[in-house]
């Protein structure tokens, strides 16, 4: 059995890994926002992932990552998805 904790932009720490583990985690799945990967248009820092990574591979989980969530914090109004009405969603990206 494969026992899957869902955290979201909370990266554990490697003592709260080795703990799931030890409670019989296996998976940890995550979400990140683009904007902490890419803080300024073409400037990317994937340092806290591989870190992240480092700690989950310590701690015998394995790491799913879903990227990207939200459109970055430097995108121009016109780069948003927008509905019938005109309304924004930062969550999408054309």
């Amino acid at each position: 059995m494969n026992n899957i904790i869902l955290e979201r932009f909370q990266q554990f720490t490697l003592d709260v890994l080795q703990k799931l583990a030890n409670a019989g985690t296996e998976t940890v799945l995550t979400f990140d926002n683009w904007h902490n990967t890419e803080p300024e248009q073409g400037v990317y820092d994937f340092d806290h992932l591989l870190q992240y990574a480092r700690n989950c591979k310590k701690a015998g989980i394995k790491l799913l990552l879903q990227m990207p969530e939200g459109t970055p914090l430097w995108a121009h109004d016109d780069w948003y998805l927008k509905n019938g009405i005109g309304q924004t969603n930062s969550y999408y990206h054309i």
